[in-house]
């Protein structure tokens, strides 16, 4: 089914052509937005909470909201993939995204939660749709798309988590620096809309029945491994700088850290969907990204100043691993477009449900014991659960056509 074209600004069509590299382009765009709402705040958190007096509650509730939405709206990326098609969802999510970032730092400091869950909402439907596209315009390239996909949002959430401290000095003040992001999600929007308005069609999904309880059985490992990854996950991307910031780092120096953790993931997210898409044994790769997060979680909970960008390094490596191979799984495991959006929806929504008691519940600990060794190491505990799933949705699975 098709939207009348008319609806939605174009560009001129040969911006992204239905050359071998539209999909490529639009997946680069769309993933570019999909941590910003979240690493563009982290970094700020503190100073927001003192600039608008704050209680912790609010605090914590702030760092959870985004996975929260994650989880409400997810469900509307199916009903308005198959009404509008794919590309035309993603423009619509990134113009929500792009309205969210914006209301969140208006003058009005009720708006700033808000903001922050409209902004979530979009990003929730392209969370969704991403792994569905790949699956249905990657063909024999749905590895590289899906290592692309997830090397992007590492990037570029790491440009978000050292530049929005900096840009709070230059532009003079948090709400200046935090209304910045809104502007990839605006180009997103321009550039992918101008593709649907161009010599190709937008596809949209064809009606899927719900999963069954047989094969939401099948996929338990993958929806166990999707919802302890997350908890680690958005945890750190919600507390990491507030952590190295109680042990005495600056505001600019726990920014820098958040960046680390998300940039080491970049690599790791290119080389390792390939991999996966590969070998037998993805099970060893679950190995040894747990490995990774455990050493940094150990790092942190025992001298969390002394080798701080190293087990910011480690929980980067391990957690970008992690996630390539949830990705990668998604695609692998699915037989249809339509059958990907049941999976991806599916372990999505339990994973940003679960994700959200993570940040909220971390905060409200460290609130009530003054202190991270506590909450680290509950957030360490997590890490068993993701083992043994990992490694049981890691073993060799032939994809289906």
């Amino acid at each position: 089914m098709q939207a009348p074209s008319q609806s939605l600004p174009r560009v001129p069509a040969r911006w992204c052509s239905q050359s071998r590299f539209g999909p490529i382009l639009i997946v680069v765009l769309v993933a570019a937005n999909l941590r910003v709402v979240i690493t563009s705040l982290s970094p700020l958190l503190g100073t927001v909470s003192r600039a608008e007096q704050l209680s912790s509650l609010a605090v914590s509730a702030l760092a959870a909201m985004p996975m929260l939405c994650f989880a409400l709206a997810a469900p509307l990326a199916v009903p308005l993939s198959r009404r509008v098609g794919l590309e035309r969802a993603f423009v619509l999510a990134m113009l929500l995204l792009a309205a969210g970032m914006l209301v969140r730092v208006t003058a009005v400091s009720a708006l700033l939660l808000a903001g922050t869950a409209l902004a979530s909402c979009g990003v929730a439907v392209a969370n969704i749709l991403v792994p569905v596209y790949i699956k249905q315009s990657g063909g024999n390239r749905a590895g590289l798309l899906t290592g692309m996909n997830v090397a992007t949002m590492g990037a570029v959430a790491a440009v978000a988590a050292v530049a929005s401290p900096a840009l709070s000095s230059l532009l003079g003040g948090w709400r200046a620096a935090l209304g910045v992001w809104s502007l990839p999600a605006l180009l997103a929007a321009v550039v992918v809309a101008g593709r649907t308005g161009g010599t190709g069609e937008d596809v949209a999904l064809a009606p899927a029945i719900r999963p069954g309880r047989r094969q939401l059985s099948r996929w338990g490992d993958i929806i166990v491994l999707t919802a302890s990854q997350s908890v680690i996950y958005y945890s750190m991307l919600a507390w990491l700088p507030s952590v190295f910031e109680a042990g005495g780092a600056s505001v600019a120096s726990a920014g820098s850290l958040l960046s680390v953790f998300s940039f080491v993931s970049v690599p790791v997210s290119l080389m390792v969907p390939p991999l996966v898409a590969r070998i037998d044994r993805r099970w060893l790769v679950v190995l040894a990204a747990t490995a990774l997060t455990a050493s940094g979680l150990f790092g942190m909970i025992v001298a969390p100043l002394a080798l701080p960008y190293l087990w910011a390094s480690l929980l980067g490596l391990g957690q970008g691993a992690t996630f390539a191979c949830v990705m990668v799984m998604f695609i692998l495991r699915a037989r249809t477009p339509e059958e990907t959006v049941q999976l991806s929806l599916a372990a999505q929504m339990s994973g940003f449900v679960v994700a959200t008691v993570g940040p909220f519940v971390l905060g409200e600990v460290h609130a009530l014991t003054a202190g991270w060794k506590l909450p680290l190491i509950m957030l360490a505990g997590v890490l068993i659960t993701q083992l043994v799933s990992g490694c049981v949705a890691g073993r060799a699975v032939r994809e289906e056509p």
